[in-house]
């Protein structure tokens, strides 16, 4: 049996997805310290340009939980599906981010996402 066709990006679409539906459910509180940061994905080039005059920039992770824990400022969450990695631009922002006090981190299942944000929070 065949399994569904998946477009590109849309395995991780549908983890982030999921992972921020069970995150707001499990934290009401924290619900809406948990957001997308819109910089991948594939875009007609006027939108693109206008993204990128506005900011976006290529390496930013998924996903930002803006809650300090213990020595770090805020969670960053990179969804990676399959086989997918860390791009070079990913890998120089999360060397950025962690300087700057920031706690970044590559996920790439629903359960993995659950065990990095529980711990996280837990931290002192």
């Amino acid at each position: 049996m065949v399994g569904p066709v998946r477009h590109h990006g849309e395995g991780e679409h549908e983890l982030q997805c999921e992972c921020v539906r069970i995150f707001r459910l499990k934290h009401p509180k924290l619900a809406s310290l948990l957001f997308a940061i819109p910089n991948g994905g594939q875009r007609h080039q006027v939108v693109a340009a206008k993204m990128k005059r506005e900011g976006v920039l290529s390496g930013v992770p998924d996903l930002l939980l803006a809650v300090p824990c213990g020595k770090y400022h805020g969670l960053w969450v990179e969804m990676k599906y399959g086989k997918n990695t860390l791009t070079e631009n990913q890998r120089k922002m999360f060397a950025l981010l962690t300087e700057q006090g920031y706690k970044c981190v590559e996920v790439r299942s629903v359960e993995e996402f659950i065990e990095v944000t529980e711990v996280y929070l837990k931290t002192d």
